[in-house]
């Protein structure tokens, strides 16, 4: 399928952008093929046989120029067609052009003469036009009703009188066209959906696989994806970023102690409180550890990124200040190092910069909160 799924795209819209593809590439296959067809009926009238009635010729020329007007007019109008509604429209409208175009051709055995190639000719353009049209009903049927009833029309004319067989032969022709319609619309629409749920699947599992499953904040890969592309975006265009990472101590003892779905309990109380720390839409916060988080802040300066730290480490303590004294006796600490993206720094060193300062801080061991800013000449 030509396009891919993207988030905010539904399974309808999907849908109707694979039928958009499929009528663009249906109007390129049946101007083609009419363009073919059409040379060869012109190369018969005026080339082919020598005593061509001056009327026939004149026919040929009126169709060719009444198709391409209309056409040109259709193309020049195209932008005054509602969005939502443009290509069913267009699909239409040149299916009707070129419906009319070929089925006026069997007016040429007025002026005379047989033409079995026209007729010859209309079966292999109804085919191509169902094959071209088929994802929507309607272009369809603006093609080849023009064409049947011509043909039906004109046999009648050529044989005098009403004859049974040429509208049941009519009837069988249109038969046959609604059922292979419907057959390739069917078949068009299963892959469609099929593909749809494929790649909703795969969205689905690309996202988890970014995600952290307890908090529902980033998870530390994202965040190195982000970290890199941050990274890049402050070297091109020469401006600041920041990141702070922070650990909350005592959540692993608490974690030891009252078993896995408490600790979890509590780390989404604490992600709940993160977010709400966190203002701007590219501020990008992930989950790195058991305790550990991080937050990108592009466009930010150090002393900006510190006064994010204290907000965050006011969340956090909103957040499970009350359970963690009541269960475990200890006051909650948040631990967090600031630091400013020098354009010396790769990403690789970024991390391993924010790792050291945060292992240095565990070591400490000090009591109460703490924002350690890392200075600029950093090895």
């Amino acid at each position: 399928m030509p396009r891919q799924l993207t988030p905010e795209m539904d399974g309808q819209s999907y849908f109707e952008h694979q039928q958009l593809y499929r009528q663009q590439q249906g109007w390129k296959l049946v101007s083609l093929t009419f363009l073919f067809l059409f040379v060869l009926v012109a190369v018969e009238v005026f080339a082919v046989r020598q005593y061509e009635p001056e009327g026939a010729k004149l026919l040929v020329q009126v169709i060719a120029c009444a198709v391409m007007g209309g056409l040109l007019l259709l193309a020049s109008l195209r932008h005054l067609i509602p969005s939502v509604m443009r290509w069913q429209v267009i699909s239409s409208v040149m299916a009707l052009i070129f419906g009319l175009g070929w089925a006026a051709l069997f007016m040429l055995p007025l002026y005379g003469g047989r033409y079995e190639s026209v007729a010859l000719y209309s079966d292999l353009f109804t085919i191509i036009a169902v094959i071209g049209f088929f994802s929507y009903r309607s272009a369809t049927y603006c093609a080849v009703l023009p064409v049947l009833a011509a043909w039906m029309v004109s046999d009648m004319v050529v044989a005098g009188s009403m004859q049974p067989l040429v509208f049941f032969t009519a009837m069988v022709r249109l038969t046959i066209v609604v059922v292979v319609r419907e057959y390739l619309f069917y078949w068009f629409h299963s892959s469609v959906w099929r593909s749809y749920e494929e790649q909703r699947l795969r969205l689905e599992l690309a996202n988890v696989a970014l995600i952290d499953n307890v908090t529902g904040l980033q998870n530390d890969r994202h965040f190195s994806m982000m970290l890199s592309r941050e990274v890049l975006s402050a070297r091109r265009q020469n401006t600041a970023l920041s990141v702070v990472a922070l650990y909350i101590d005592p959540l692993r003892e608490h974690g030891m102690t009252y078993g896995q779905q408490e600790a979890k309990e509590v780390l989404r109380r604490i992600g709940r409180g993160l977010r709400r720390g966190v203002f701007r839409p590219r501020d990008f916060l992930a989950r790195q550890g058991n305790d550990e988080f991080a937050l990108l802040l592009p466009y930010t300066n150090e002393e900006g990124a510190k006064i994010v730290a204290e907000r965050l480490s006011e969340q956090v303590h909103l957040s499970c200040d009350h359970t963690i004294r009541e269960r475990l006796k200890k006051p909650v600490a948040v631990k967090a190092v600031v630091l400013e993206w020098q354009p010396d720094m790769s990403e690789v060193m970024v991390r391993q910069l924010l790792r050291t300062s945060l292992e240095a801080l565990r070591e400490e061991n000090a009591e109460g909160d703490c924002v350690r800013i890392l200075g600029h000449n950093l090895q």
